[in-house]
Formats: structure tokens, C-alpha cells, sequence
């Protein structure tokens, strides 16, 4: 297969330090040589009294009116018109229709029916096991520790359902 040839070399420099001149300035813009700027004014003294915040608003505003003029106008445009027509067919169709009857938490019934299928063959073992002291031991230790642990999950962890 045939190499490629290399590109080009590229030079890279730094930018040049004065600005290119797209158009000439204009000629009667440029001030004479021999004629020297005014002097500066310096600082001119300002009335004695205390500055207000109000005051220095209204020098700052020009004249006009300080809330208004700058406020966008809400004008009604084929927008608007398709978005009432999809919030009137919503309602037609019933979507914003809500019911305040709070549901009912299925909560203690799950609650019910965990503990009672799951702490049976405890039960069941225990009964069982009559004679044995450790096993009852074991088993007791098991019933609490479960029966608190899920409680404790259920009732302070889990949010309502």
C-alpha cells in the first residue's frame, strides 16, 4: 500500500502586537497636534447635606418611572391558544379530578400476616423442644430479636403504603 506523504510543516508565531486596520479613520475625526486637551475639572463639590439612597435612585433613573418600564408584555399568541385547549380537553377527560378520601395503610395487615407465618415454626420448635432449656433459650432470643427488628422496620422506617 502506498504511504501517505507528510503534510505540510506549519510555523507557529506569536500574533503581531498591533490591531489590523480594516477601514481608515476617518479624516476629520483626527484631532489637530498642536491643539492640547481642556484641563481636568478635578473633583466638583457636591451640596453639604446627608446622601439619600432615594435621591441618588432617581438621579440614576433619568426621569422615568422606577418599576414598569422595563416589564415584558404578555401577549397572547397561537401558544397560549393550543395550551387552553389541551388544559380544557384535560379537564373534559376528567385528569384533574382528585378524590380527598384518604386510603386506607395496608400496613398492620402485612404487619399481621408476616409475624404470624414467620414466628409459627418458632412456636412449633419450642413446643417441641420442652425439656430442652438452651433450645428454649435460643428460640425465645430469636422470637424477641426478630419480633423487634421487624417491628422497628414496619412502624419507624418504612413510610406508609
Amino acid at each position: 500500500m502506498h504511504d501517505d506523504s507528510d503534510p505540510p510543516r506549519k510555523f507557529y508565531a506569536f500574533k503581531p502586537t498591533e490591531f489590523e486596520r480594516a477601514n481608515e479613520a476617518p479624516r476629520d475625526s483626527i484631532p489637530a497636534v498642536d491643539s492640547q486637551p481642556a484641563p481636568d475639572p478635578g473633583v466638583t463639590p457636591a451640596h453639604r447635606g446627608r446622601i439619600d439612597v432615594r435621591e441618588l435612585a432617581r438621579i440614576a433613573l433619568g426621569g422615568r418611572p422606577a418599576l414598569g418600564h422595563n416589564a415584558v408584555a404578555n401577549r397572547p399568541n397561537e401558544v397560549h391558544g393550543i395550551l387552553r385547549d389541551n388544559l380544557a380537553r384535560d379537564n373534559a377527560a376528567g385528569l384533574y379530578n382528585v378524590s380527598l378520601r384518604q386510603r386506607r395503610s395496608r400496613r398492620l395487615r402485612d404487619y399481621l400476616i408476616v409475624v404470624a407465618v414467620l414466628n409459627a415454626p418458632i412456636g412449633v420448635v419450642a413446643w417441641l423442644s420442652r425439656g430442652e432449656q438452651i433450645v428454649l433459650v435460643l428460640l425465645l432470643s430469636g422470637f424477641v430479636f426478630f419480633n423487634l427488628r421487624f417491628a422497628w422496620h414496619v412502624w419507624a422506617i418504612m413510610d406508609d403504603y
